[in-house]
C-alpha cells in the first residue's frame, strides 16, 4: 500500500509539472508569434480555440511531441468546441434572482419575489440552472462575471435538489469555479481549492466534454486554464449550465 501512494504521489507531482510546463511554453509562443499554426493545430477561420475567436494569421502554440503527449487531458479542451448558445431556465431560478427579458443575465432582486414554488425551483441558495442541457457531445459557453461581486458558475446535474442546501463539490452533482472575497478558488470534494491566478478573469469559459468526463473553465480574454476536473462522474445523466449569484453587486451574463 505504501509503496502504491508512493507512486500515485510521484505521478501526480510529475503530471502537474508537466502542465505546467506546457502552460509557461503556451504563453511564451503567444509572444512569438512566429511558428505556423499547422505545426501544432489547424483550427478553421472562426473557429472557438483558447477563450478566443480564430483569425488568419493566428500563430500556433507550438507545443513540444513529448510535452502533448504527457498534457493530452488538458488538450482535448484546447481544439475547438461547439459553442452553446444558452438561455437561463426561470422555473429553476431563486426568488432573490432577477432574469432579464431575453433570460441571458442574472442579478439579485432588492427582495425577495412572491413566485410559485414549483419543483424545479431553487429555495436555499440563490441559484439558477440554464434551459439548455446535455447528455452528449463536447460543448462551450461564455460567462461574463465582471469585477463586481462574488459568483460561482459550473456544470451541474439535472438531478440535484432544488430545496435545502446542496454539497457544492462533484460529489454533490455540481463542478463548478467560484469568486469569493477577491479570491478564484475550484469546488472541489471535501474543501475548495485556491486558484493562484495572476489575475481575476471577467469572462470566463466553460468547456463541457460529456463523453471525455471533463469540465475546464478559461480566461476568455486572456486564454489561460483556470481549472479543470477530469474524471467527472456524469452517471448518464444530463447536465446543465450552473450560476450562483453572490451579493448585490454581482450580475451574470451568458455571451453571447
Amino acid at each position: 500500500k505504501n509503496e502504491i501512494e508512493k507512486r500515485q504521489a510521484k505521478a501526480t507531482t510529475k503530471l502537474s509539472e508537466e502542465i505546467s510546463q506546457l502552460d509557461s511554453l503556451t504563453k511564451a509562443q503567444d509572444k512569438k508569434s512566429q511558428q505556423s499554426v499547422s505545426e501544432f493545430l489547424q483550427p478553421r477561420e472562426g473557429n472557438f480555440f483558447r477563450g478566443k475567436i480564430f483569425r488568419k494569421g493566428t500563430p500556433s502554440l507550438g507545443i513540444p511531441p513529448h510535452t502533448l503527449k504527457a498534457s493530452t487531458l488538458l488538450l482535448t479542451h484546447l481544439v475547438p468546441h461547439p459553442t452553446a448558445s444558452i438561455t437561463l431556465d426561470p422555473d429553476t431560478a431563486h426568488p432573490d434572482l432577477i432574469l432579464s427579458e431575453d433570460r441571458k443575465s442574472v442579478r439579485c432582486a432588492e427582495a425577495r419575489q412572491d413566485l410559485p414554488d414549483n419543483p424545479e425551483r431553487f429555495d436555499y441558495w440563490p441559484f439558477v440552472l440554464g434551459y439548455q442541457s446535455f447528455a452528449t457531445g463536447r460543448h462551450c459557453w461564455e460567462v461574463e462575471v465582471g469585477d463586481e461581486g462574488d459568483w460561482a458558475i459550473g456544470v451541474a446535474k439535472e438531478s440535484i435538489a432544488r430545496k435545502g442546501q446542496l454539497s457544492l463539490c462533484p460529489k454533490g452533482g455540481i463542478w463548478g469555479v467560484e469568486k469569493w472575497g477577491g479570491q478564484v478558488r475550484a469546488l472541489t470534494t471535501h474543501k475548495v481549492t485556491l486558484l493562484p491566478l495572476r489575475m481575476l478573469p471577467r469572462r470566463v469559459s466553460v468547456h463541457l466534454d460529456y463523453a471525455g468526463g471533463t469540465v475546464a473553465f478559461f480566461d476568455a480574454d486572456e486564454g489561460g486554464l483556470i481549472f479543470i476536473f477530469s474524471r467527472a462522474s456524469f452517471t448518464g445523466e444530463r447536465v446543465r449550465p450552473w450560476l450562483w449569484v453572490v451579493g448585490a453587486r454581482s450580475q451574470l451574463r451568458l455571451c453571447p
